[in-house]
């Protein structure tokens, strides 16, 4: 969906872990100047680390938490996509 190398499926999930390191995870890939751009706009819409998820999940009831992380995830993917 995103036209981007397998190997930045690891990028996204470290992104779970924290932001800077899905970022990190594109560095040593060879990806061309359209490809970059996608995986960049999908991370900075993807969600957010693991700390951040459990503050949502904390602060809102389990179903709010839910259905903003599962927004983010739905977000991140439709526009990365188009």
């Amino acid at each position: 969906m995103l036209n981007l190398p397998m190997e930045a499926a690891t990028a996204f999930i470290m992104g779970i872990v924290r932001r800077d390191f899905g970022a990190a995870g594109l560095l040593g890939m060879e990806l061309t100047a359209l490809q970059t751009v996608v995986a960049l706009i999908t991370i900075t819409l993807f969600v957010p680390c693991i700390a951040s998820v459990f503050i949502i999940f904390k602060e809102r009831s389990w179903k709010d938490g839910a259905l903003i992380w599962g927004s983010t995830w739905l977000i991140a993917f439709t526009v990365g996509g188009t």
